[in-house]
């Protein structure tokens, strides 16, 4: 799971988009179409991630309760508690913010078991090697790094790496 959010500011940060990628390649994509929160943007949002908004059909959400709708259905279709792999606090905390935010916490709660991927796991060569290809591979479709589902798909292609080892 990767998210993007306004700022690195943690008083400031509000979620703005959500990427997640199954271990079987199911993928969930949503994005906040709530321009007031560009107010909100750092400088770094405004020039490097909102240029990506926009480029995948139907992921745009006019409100948090769409885009837990949207992840809720995406975790309960497994039909089964899901492992959340994210590389990130702020991600963790903004996606479970915006849950409970529109009241889907209490479906989710028990289903998830959340896992931050460690740091030295990550650094490994071969999880840098397949990030780096899934980057590449997902720059063949328009989507850079700092897209959610970009990202979300190179924590996934990194984490299969480390397990098949």
């Amino acid at each position: 799971m990767d998210c993007e959010f306004t700022s690195l500011d943690e008083r400031r940060a509000e979620l703005l988009s959500v990427g997640l990628v199954a271990g079987n390649g199911a993928e969930c994509y949503v994005e906040l179409l709530d321009a007031t929160l560009r107010s909100h943007c750092s400088t770094f949002t405004l020039d490097t991630v909102l240029p990506l908004f926009g480029l995948m059909p139907g992921a745009g959400a006019k409100s948090y309760v769409e885009l837990a709708t949207r992840v809720t259905d995406y975790l309960v279709a497994f039909g089964e508690p899901v492992a959340i792999v994210y590389d990130y606090n702020a991600d963790r905390e903004l996606l479970e913010h915006a849950l409970r935010r529109a009241s889907a916490w209490g479906v989710l709660e028990e289903r998830i078991a959340w896992q931050l991927a460690p740091a030295d796991v990550l650094d490994l060569d071969a999880a840098q090697e397949a990030m780096a290809n899934s980057w590449w591979l997902s720059e063949l479709e328009g989507l850079a790094r700092h897209h959610a589902l970009a990202d979300a798909r190179a924590l996934r292609a990194a984490c299969l790496t480390v397990e098949s080892r």
